[in-house]
């Protein structure tokens, strides 16, 4: 069957980016999912310096297997809507707190007096039923101070 889909506005344009992992205490998988705006410079065969920071950030949290399990562009309507609907499809859904900020050193926080953090909480999917239990990962993280400006701008891009 041939079908046409309506191309969205180009400003509207993202990029879904799914990440798969396991949990060994409870033997659950999940994943958890953000969209970024698409970009010249950042698509889905993009693995940027995010990117990266997220996973070693989900690995911090002792969960195992972290995978980049899908990136897709999103580029025409009903396209994010079908997406979402296979992967909230019979999942237990929970939250995935991050509360990020510089690495900043002891000496430098005590000069500052404060650090400026971002905190932003995810859907998180667990493969489990209502009355399993399940982690609700979270935690503080750092990233690499000098690029602190990029990582705001990052996070105040982000669609969960």
């Amino acid at each position: 069957m041939i079908k046409k889909y309506k191309v969205l506005d180009p400003t509207e344009f993202k990029v879904l980016k799914v990440y798969s992992f396991h949990d060994p205490v409870t033997g659950f998988s999940g994943y958890v999912y953000y969209q970024r705006p698409l970009t010249q410079d950042y698509n889905k065969r993009v693995f940027d310096d995010f990117d990266k920071q997220f996973m070693e950030w989900i690995h911090s949290m002792n969960l195992d297997n972290v995978n980049m399990a899908h990136s897709e562009d999103v580029t025409y309507e009903g396209q994010l809507d079908y997406i979402l609907n296979i992967l909230q499809k019979y999942k237990r859904k929970d939250k995935m707190y991050l509360t990020c900020h510089g690495d900043y050193s002891v000496e430098e926080v005590m000069q500052k007096h404060e650090i400026t953090g971002f905190a932003i909480d995810f859907n998180i999917y667990w493969n489990a039923r209502e009355t399993d239990i399940v982690l609700s990962p979270g935690g503080m993280f750092t990233f690499d101070k000098s690029k602190e400006q990029y990582f705001w701008d990052v996070f105040n891009s982000i669609t969960i």
